[in-house]
């Protein structure tokens, strides 16, 4: 990004992962265009934390995220998605030795 930016608090900035065409065990390839937006993709920008809200996604981790959620942003010609942390299922922080961390998000109980 060319230009400085903050997102609120209980915010994260989202660049999703790109839908890819796939071939179908018959040899029929289904275009991007067809297919449904991926509900997952990197945090570029995480807002501060909210008291009483816990999360600790930081730059990098892969997030996942509800469908549909958020709301889509344009930033120096590249796609984003704005969400809330509730918006948020779980996220995925790559550690020094390979290994990958999973934190589930706690939802609200109904």
């Amino acid at each position: 990004m060319k230009e400085q930016y903050r997102v609120l608090a209980g915010r994260v900035l989202i660049r999703p992962e790109e839908a890819k065409e796939e071939k179908t065990a018959s040899g029929i390839i289904v275009p991007k265009t067809l297919m449904k937006e991926p509900n997952r993709g990197e945090a570029v920008i995480v807002g501060s934390f909210i008291p009483n809200e816990p999360h600790e996604i930081h730059l990098g981790d892969t997030v996942l995220y509800r469908d549909g959620a958020g709301q889509e942003v344009v930033l120096d010609d590249v796609k984003y998605r704005l969400l809330t942390i509730k918006d948020v299922l779980t996220y995925f922080t790559p550690m020094n030795d390979g290994i990958v961390n999973t934190f589930l998000v706690e939802t609200e109980k109904k």
